[in-house]
């Protein structure tokens, strides 16, 4: 992986625990990754870590945004607060809305909008996108 730590705390200011991060740090660089390879050809099918560019913003981005959600339990199938559809006080009730698929899904994997943004625009600046948008042009996607 190419984030460690020490930036995700001091570049990036996180303020997820130092026993949180490992275990939300892989998941994210798997969720980043997968996105990532969508839009790459086959030629370039290769690990996050191997990709050129960098990818840490985007990948602090999904620590933060899986801690907020509720972590790696709330993550695949478990309830999570982007989940929340009602919350009402006095004698406190809630609901969880029942959608299947919401926007910050990818391939139904939480994935932050902001990391969706960082990982889509240092493809951009890789080159990697002009590729896969010739190849839908010469094909008619």
């Amino acid at each position: 992986m190419q984030l460690d730590l020490k930036y995700y705390r001091e570049i990036w200011m996180g303020t997820v625990t130092y026993e949180e991060y490992p275990q939300l740090a892989s998941l994210a660089e798997m969720i980043v990754e997968s996105f990532a390879q969508a839009y790459l050809s086959d030629v370039d099918l290769v690990p996050l870590s191997e990709l050129q560019g960098d990818y840490r913003k985007a990948l602090c981005a999904e620590i933060d945004f899986l801690h907020t959600i509720g972590g790696v339990d709330a993550a695949f199938g478990g309830q999570n607060q982007t989940d929340l559809k009602t919350l009402k006080t006095e004698n406190f009730e809630f609901s969880y809305s029942d959608r299947k698929q919401k926007e910050s899904d990818f391939n139904g994997m939480p994935l932050s909008p902001i990391a969706r943004s960082l990982t889509l625009s240092e493809l951009r600046k890789q080159g990697y996108l002009s590729l896969k948008v010739n190849q839908c042009l010469r094909r008619e996607c």
